[in-house]
């Protein structure tokens, strides 16, 4: 046998390995494919399941909330609604395609179990809250029937399941409707509730931006917030709206400016050394905030990652704290320089709170055997942003822990229980 003959037979015997081998990977990976797609046919499908049964566990505790008269049924069933739209908003979440073009449908669950969650804690139900939830049930029991309808299909093989896999342009799909398109669709025809108006996260009335400053003002209060010239700065942003904010750049920091004055300020440098003590950079804090004009501060926040002092100030009205009502700054501890600053959630307009009761009466409500060692009013705010004068009081837990207590100084019931355990 000569050279060539036993270089083609060669050949020949790795050829065909070779495609032996390609052909074994290609039935073993084909297996692990199949496996794949049925594992996460049924995760998607267990997904959907769980969508329907929430939101029709839903729809029957918003139902059979019209019928509650007394505070503890009605505070069950209410929290039966709440826990059921969380259950439905995770399903969903979990679909193998882009929910957040369901809006309208994500947004019906978060106010639904949002207003639900805001009256467990009310008491009775009012006659217009009950008005109220029977819209929401109407628009849960629609919903109901198109995602049954959409089971139904789909166990029919009129629709079929999305799935995330990415498949080559030459493999078709599988046949039927989609079921992100059939959502789509009934997305589209869905009848969204009124804007509820309610003490709870999504009844928050929109803030109206206040203030008077014109566009020169505004460029003065910029350049005098950083000490340098107002021909210094250079505008590089105009926002939409009637606020008409101006963003303003001076070297590597950026202000943001509404017609109130600087609302935010930014540096995008790297601080690498640090040159000042912690209680120097408070004091700058202090100073920038003092010359701003700000009144009353407590310091109610403190944190330090080497290089930078984070601090956050809240308003203080009447001796009482408002810590929903800060202004954060950040000094640079190389030159003490304002790192950054934002003052979006503050506001000098008054709480209007009611202290209709003593530091003695409120602490009455604290429960047996908790005593406290210190005493403070605060002003704590709801869901929706509603300010509550309250008498927090702060003492040690029957584990050891730190326990603090807010009593409600005018309706002295308890507004937050705090527990802080030592790590």
């Amino acid at each position: 046998m000569n050279f060539q003959t036993r270089a083609r037979r060669l050949i020949r015997i790795y050829a065909i390995a070779g495609v032996l081998t390609l052909a074994l990977y290609a039935v073993v990976n084909t297996i692990y494919v199949q496996r794949w797609r049925q594992t996460a046919e049924y995760g998607s499908s267990l997904a959907f399941e769980e969508t329907v049964r929430a939101v029709d566990s839903l729809s029957a505790a918003l139902e059979s909330s019209l019928y509650a008269t007394d505070a503890a049924m009605s505070a069950s069933l209410c929290s039966d609604a709440y826990a059921s739209a969380c259950a439905a908003e995770s399903a969903m979440a979990t679909l193998p395609f882009a929910t957040q073009e369901l809006e309208q449908l994500a947004g019906f669950l978060n106010r639904a179990g949002d207003y639900a969650h805001s009256l467990c804690v009310a008491g009775t139900i009012t006659a217009e809250e009950r008005e109220t939830l029977g819209a929401l049930a109407d628009r849960a029991e629609e919903l109901v029937g198109t995602l049954l309808d959409c089971r139904e299909q789909l166990n029919g093989g009129l629709l079929r399941m999305d799935t995330r896999e990415r498949r080559l342009r030459n493999v078709g799909q599988e046949p039927g409707t989609a079921l992100s398109a059939k959502l789509l669709d009934a997305e589209a025809g869905f009848t969204a509730p009124e804007p509820l108006r309610y003490d709870g996260q999504y009844g928050r009335e929109a803030a109206t931006e206040t203030g008077y400053l014109t566009e020169e003002e505004m460029l003065r209060a910029a350049a005098d917030f950083l000490g340098v010239q107002p021909g210094e700065l250079t505008q590089v942003y105009v926002y939409e709206g009637l606020g008409g904010k101006r963003c303003y750049r001076w070297e590597d920091c950026f202000l943001c400016v509404s017609r109130a004055g600087v609302e935010s300020v930014s540096q995008s440098r790297l601080v690498g050394e640090v040159n000042l003590t912690d209680t120097e950079a408070q004091q700058k804090a202090e100073a920038l905030l003092e010359h701003l004009g700000y009144g009353e501060l407590a310091l109610v926040e403190k944190r330090d990652s080497g290089t930078v002092s984070a601090l956050r100030f809240a308003r203080v009205e009447d001796g009482a704290v408002w810590p929903d009502n800060a202004v954060s700054v950040a000094i640079a501890l190389d030159d003490g320089s304002v790192y950054s600053f934002n003052s979006a959630d503050f506001t000098t307009a008054p709480s209007g709170v009611v202290w209709a009761l003593e530091e003695n009466a409120a602490a009455e409500k604290l429960p047996e055997g908790f005593t406290p060692v210190s005493t403070r009013r605060v002003i704590f705010e709801s869901d929706g942003g509603v300010p509550h004068g309250c008498f927090e009081f702060e003492g040690e837990g029957v584990r050891g822990e730190t326990v603090r207590i807010a009593i409600d100084a005018e309706t002295g019931a308890q507004r937050s229980i705090q527990v802080e355990n030592e790590k």
